[in-house]
């Protein structure tokens, strides 16, 4: 089952659009950093739990959805290859994986 969105994803857009949302997060310092499908939220990027909370609220604010189920996820979310696989699987989104 895939999230209820009124917006028109292209492939290539879920990890650019991931990454815009998590940077908008990261602590004073890190901002600039590089940002890969690797990196870690919590050891790499420094994000809190207030913050990965916040980030599910900015990722359903970017992709316009509703009644998401995050119980999809499977496994533990702990890269932001992980958000964008899980993005692109709760939106339906094939091959938006590049990482």
């Amino acid at each position: 089952m895939t999230a209820q969105t009124s917006v028109a994803i292209q492939p290539n857009d879920v990890e650019d659009k991931v990454v815009s949302c998590i940077r908008k997060l990261l602590p004073r310092g890190k901002s600039k950093q590089p940002i890969s499908t690797a990196s870690r939220l919590r050891w790499e990027l420094g994000l809190d739990s207030m913050q990965l909370l916040e980030l599910t609220f900015l990722l359903e604010e970017e992709f316009r959805w509703r009644n998401a189920n995050y119980e999809q996820a499977g496994e533990p979310i702990e890269t932001v290859g992980d958000v964008v696989r899980f993005v692109s699987r709760l939106l339906g989104v094939a091959g938006a994986e590049k990482g």
